[in-house]
């Protein structure tokens, strides 16, 4: 079990729920995003047709943003959420883990039905260390003068060690990233149940995404019962196991670079064509070495 670091909190989970009935709720999300970052709270917003999703960042951060009551610190901000809500409140299973010296501090946040957060905490031995002292002028340059020392020997052995044409397409991934037009996307399985009309690639924190805009055809079973008759119409392995990825609201699929090398698994999520006509879902991409190919399979 790894060691953390005493004076640092981590966030997990999510609020989610559909969105508020006002005018521009989409943008009354964001001013709560924004209002939770100047508490030392970091979140981002998806979006599912009339759906929301608040997901906080989950790196560990210092605590002392939100002292002296980090777990309350938390609630309110939550609290200061709920107004915009009326009789259908979201859901939440947002909880942090607050390290202090020997111990895990456990909370978990819910929200009632009467429009309240409340939350309960657990503490749990655990393996902590202290926070780096900050160094002194001399000790930084001691080790600049080290840094420098070692850069130097690793540059004289580069040629030998390090595939140059690896860090310029790294480089290049880098500085010049991937448009989403040059992507290449295998959905023809899905074809009959819906159809990428748009693609486009944003940045957050979290990463690079592909978010897509997914158009449902006319194939696309909104019901159990279309399911069910999919699923028996289904002339091949690979179409039943289609239908039960689409039956589940979550579509796989994997990421491989230009190289065409297996970079990872991601899910698209799908449930949003049981009532809408388009949805969009978002994709975590690789950075670099860039993706290229995305396959969705089942």
């Amino acid at each position: 079990m790894s060691e953390s670091i005493i004076g640092t909190i981590e966030l997990e989970g999510m609020i989610e729920g559909q969105q508020p009935a006002i005018d521009h709720p989409e943008q009354a999300l964001r001013d709560w995003i924004s209002l939770a970052k100047k508490n030392g709270l970091t979140f981002i917003l998806e979006l599912d047709g009339n759906r929301f999703s608040l997901l906080p960042d989950t790196a560990a951060v210092p605590v002392t943003p939100l002292a002296p009551d980090p777990a309350q610190t938390i609630a309110d901000a939550v609290n200061s959420l709920l107004p915009i809500f009326e009789d259908r409140m979201p859901f939440s299973t947002l909880r942090s883990v607050e390290y202090t010296k020997g111990y895990a501090v456990h909370t978990l946040f819910a929200i009632s039905a009467d429009g309240k957060v409340q939350f309960e905490q657990r503490q749990v031995e655990a393996k902590t260390v202290e926070p780096p002292l900050p160094l002194t002028r001399n000790q930084k340059l001691r080790q600049l003068g080290i840094g420098v020392g070692v850069v130097i020997v690793l540059f004289a052995l580069s040629t030998l060690l390090i595939d140059y044409g690896g860090v310029y397409r790294d480089l290049r991934d880098t500085l010049f990233p991937a448009s989403a037009e040059s992507m290449v996307i295998h959905d023809a399985g899905y074809q009959p149940y819906f159809v990428i009309s748009k693609r486009e690639i944003t940045s957050t924190r979290r990463g690079r995404i592909l978010r897509l805009t997914l158009d449902r055809q006319s194939s696309m079973p909104k019901t159990d019962d279309e399911f069910d008759q999919a699923y028996a119409d289904a002339k091949s392995l690979a179409e039943h196991l289609r239908i039960e990825a689409l039956a589940k609201g979550y579509v796989p699929c994997e990421l491989y670079d230009h190289e065409g090398k297996f970079q990872g698994r991601e899910i698209i999520r799908t449930r949003g064509l049981f009532k809408h006509e388009q949805v969009v879902a978002d994709v975590f991409i690789v950075r670099t070495p860039a993706t290229k190919i995305v396959e969705l399979t089942y």
